[in-house]
């Protein structure tokens, strides 16, 4: 995963860039409002000790959490079973767990965030059947580092520290590590809270959180002594890059009835177009929420309850973790229907949560061992055998599919094609205006412009990028910014690219490039 060239769009737009800025002490561009910076810090630092591209730090800060995580989850499962197998099988499942490991080629902070999640809850485990202070300590350790990599975990973590305080109310020898361990976790986040509190004017984890005190603020007068009354700071939301354009080039309503936008496509295949619900927001929410639970695990896991509940194994440990990943997944749905007032999840958001549920998964795979040992004998082992090489060879065939598809089939993945024309851009020496961060927008380059679907080109060249979508959605507007030479290079798929005829023209356009699956037009600087 670490030789994968195709970064997540998200890494690709802001942790590969800003991981290479911290390397080189720019720390107005490593450091955003909108994103946590633990991540941030941890990459660009292997970014300037390994002397590595920020993408490639990326990765190595994911593979680092991603196999680490697997010591918190043998001790949570050894902690609530108190069987040393059925922890073992716990953490090799972890291991096996293809949307982590897809994870680590796209570079995401989706470990990172794994890891923090399991330390908190084995942490957390400890201390509520323990008044040891390290163990309170390791919990503030753990939230206040998932608190500073992704800010829809602010909640959890500050209901976490919250129930260690409540609880420690009824044990005296548990007050005092409670309140220890919650000025420690306050401590932890205070640089940042004050850092934003100078850049967006709320001393909040993140920009979105400012919003949400901003409106509050109309209702309950008093949240309003939290804001820093500094004209130039502000939280709203921005206009992303594409919208600017809008207003910056007007299109004629003439213009537009001659170049009737393209319509966005639909992520949805016809048949669940032709069936109304299945396009619905519920519909989406909930195969969404289900396909973030990963069914491939919560099955079985589901079934390793079932069976500790019948065999009257079940502890109040259990429901402590049960009850942590219900909250958290609730936690992540809530806060985007308070905030953005809509009913929506993304999958990714939830599988974090996976390694929780892991102890009862490997309950579930330690069963069906011993059944089919005990009736089949030799068979049942084979059988056993055949099952887990068959997780094995899906899990890492999802997982590594990028990188399969990179190495292996290359003209299906396009890197190859990518490679090439990203090579070809560099060798213009055009040169490049860099950006400057808004409280919403991460902006590293401003010029020259591609367009393209592919964003991570837009990193291996140092350029801004326009989506492919958003161009076509207004082709009256990309036709202007390609006559303004706002536009200097489209990368594009031939029977995408159809609907733009002003390629055809070679007044304005020249094809230098066309490769399997994209070509590559350069937009001339003086037609």
């Amino acid at each position: 995963m670490l030789f994968q060239y195709m970064p997540q769009n998200d890494c690709a737009l802001r942790y590969a860039p800003m991981a290479e800025a911290f390397a080189r002490g720019n720390f107005s561009m490593a450091l955003h409002s909108r994103f946590l910076p633990l991540y941030t810090i941890l990459s660009g630092i292997c970014c300037l000790v390994l002397n590595v591209s920020g993408y490639f730090a990326c990765k190595l800060t994911s593979l680092i959490a991603f196999s680490l995580s697997v010591i918190p989850i043998y001790y949570i499962t050894k902690t609530i079973t108190g069987k040393r197998i059925t922890s073992i099988l716990s953490a090799y499942l972890l291991i096996f767990c293809y949307p982590l490991i897809a994870s680590i080629g796209g570079g995401t902070r989706a470990n990172l965030k794994a890891f923090l999640l399991t330390c908190t809850a084995w942490a957390f485990i400890e201390a509520w059947q323990s008044a040891k202070l390290r163990y309170f300590l390791y919990c503030a350790l753990a939230t206040a580092g998932l608190t500073l990599t992704r800010g829809d975990c602010a909640l959890f973590s500050i209901a976490v520290m919250g129930t260690l305080v409540i609880r420690g109310l009824f044990f005296r020898r548990r007050i005092v590590s409670s309140v220890i361990a919650v000025a420690v976790f306050t401590g932890i986040l205070a640089p940042w809270l004050c850092y934003q509190y100078l850049n967006i004017g709320y001393p909040v984890p993140e920009v979105r959180h400012g919003i949400i005190l901003s409106q509050l603020t109309k209702h309950l007068p008093y949240i309003d002594i939290m804001h820093n009354k500094n004209p130039s700071l502000s939280c709203k939301p921005s206009l992303n890059q594409f919208d600017q354009l809008k207003l910056k080039y007007a299109v004629s309503a003439d213009t537009a009835k001659e170049h009737p936008a393209r319509p966005e496509t639909s992520s949805v295949n016809p048949s669940a177009r032709e069936a109304g619900y299945k396009n619905s927001v519920l519909y989406q929410f909930c195969m969404k929420f289900l396909k973030g639970l990963y069914p491939f695990y919560f099955v079985l896991a589901f079934l390793g309850i079932i069976l500790r509940l019948r065999n009257g194994k079940w502890n109040r440990l259990e429901t402590v973790l049960l009850s942590l990943y219900v909250f958290h997944n609730l936690t992540i749905v809530g806060q985007i229907l308070i905030a953005d007032h809509k009913l929506y999840t993304s999958s990714r958001y939830l599988l974090v949560a996976v390694p929780l549920y892991l102890p009862w998964t490997a309950t579930a795979f330690e069963t069906v061992y011993i059944k089919l040992k005990r009736n089949l004998h030799r068979l049942g082992l084979v059988i056993f055998a055949a099952i887990c090489l068959i997780i094995i060879i899906i899990s890492y065939s999802q997982g590594t599919k990028e990188l399969i598809h990179e190495r292996f089939q290359p003209a299906h993945s396009g890197s190859r094609d990518l490679k090439i024309i990203a090579g070809i851009i560099n060798s213009k020496n055009i040169p490049k205006i860099s950006g400057v961060h808004s409280a919403f927008e991460c902006n590293f380059y401003l010029s020259p412009t591609i367009v393209t679907k592919e964003v991570s080109l837009g990193y291996y060249t140092n350029c801004n990028v326009i989506t492919a979508a958003s161009a076509l959605s207004n082709i009256p507007l990309t036709n202007q910014l390609i006559k303004e030479n706002v536009i200097r290079y489209l990368v594009l798929r031939p029977e995408k690219a159809e609907p733009l005829h002003i390629l055809k023209d070679q007044k304005f356009i020249k094809e230098i490039y066309s490769g399997r699956k994209y070509t590559l037009w350069e937009v001339r600087s003086n037609p």
